[in-house]
């Protein structure tokens, strides 16, 4: 296993439900070709709807908590990006090798 699995931060009970929250929302950000963006207010503002959160201060709470959440997930990204920048990308699998001299045939 890798040496960063054995770093993973403690998760207290009080911050289980914040998490999950984060995660399920994590699949309504924006990907683009420089990679993930931030998720979006509006998203969150669809998904405290959908759980029928109405009040302003745990609403707050939440969305702050999503923002530090969504700003470590941000800046892990684009650390990540800039040490594979300038990298080949491993070769696809299931492609064969293309033979010696072959071109392609132009209609």
């Amino acid at each position: 296993m890798p040496p960063e699995y054995f770093e993973r931060p403690i998760l207290h009970e009080d911050l289980r439900d914040t998490v999950e929250m984060f995660f399920d929302l994590s699949g309504s950000r924006p990907v683009n070709f420089g990679g993930p963006g931030a998720i979006p207010a509006s998203e969150m503002n669809a998904y405290f709807e959908m759980l029928d959160i109405t009040d302003p201060d745990i609403k707050q709470v939440f969305l702050r908590r999503f923002r530090v959440l969504d700003s470590a997930f941000l800046q892990y990204h684009s650390e990540k990006r800039k040490k594979t920048d300038g990298k080949k990308a491993p070769p696809k699998a299931g492609g064969a090798p293309k033979p010696k001299g072959f071109r392609r045939h132009r209609r």
